[in-house]
């Protein structure tokens, strides 16, 4: 300090410095409170941007995800629908197959029955309306193969007498030629 000088006037310069000092100070608290509201206003629109594009993606998301469970419910019921559709034609179809068969069958039974009905009609015709003759046919012809079967029995008991064995199955003009065959030399006297 200068001691020539009285007090006053040497703190004048410093005074006049404080003031200036004190002045900027209040400058710059204010520019800060500024920049504070500033910052938090920024931070606040910020936020509330954040906030709203956040909201807006969750409802996107929401919304994209309720259209797909939407989307597959509904491909769910479809095939769903289209099975027992598929179902129910397959079950008519099986249906009307066994009742067209039942009734197939069943003509063929009556068709049987009545060709069944019409053969013994006829047969009970043909025989009514056999005459005498063929009657008389039926029974020679009877008789006939009794007097054959006759023959055979016996030359196959001669044969058999005679020691000649027998092949299993025999017919009247095989057992015939065993007898021509095996029958003894005729003399001449």
């Amino acid at each position: 300090m200068n001691e020539d000088l009285p007090y006053e006037q040497q703190m004048m310069p410093i005074l006049k410095n404080y003031d200036k000092l004190v002045e900027e100070n209040r400058e710059l608290k204010s520019e800060r409170k500024a920049l504070e509201k500033a910052v938090l206003s920024t931070r606040a629109m910020v936020k509330r941007e954040l906030n709203v594009e956040t909201s807006k993606l969750i409802s996107e998301y929401e919304n994209k995800e309720k259209k797909l469970m939407n989307k597959y419910e509904n491909k769910e019921r479809k095939l769903i629908t289209e099975y027992k559709d598929k179902k129910k034609t397959l079950i008519t179809i099986y249906e009307n197959r066994d009742k067209k068969r039942l009734k197939e069958n069943q003509k063929l039974k009556d068709s049987v029955e009545r060709l069944e009905k019409k053969i013994t009609t006829e047969k009970r015709f043909m025989r009514q309306e056999l005459s005498d003759e063929a009657k008389f046919a039926m029974n020679t012809f009877k008789n006939r193969e009794k007097k054959i079967a006759w023959i055979k029995t016996t030359l196959e008991k001669y044969l058999v007498s005679i020691g000649v064995e027998l092949p299993e199955f025999t017919t009247v003009t095989n057992v015939v030629n065993l007898v021509v065959e095996n029958q003894p030399p005729i003399s001449k006297n």
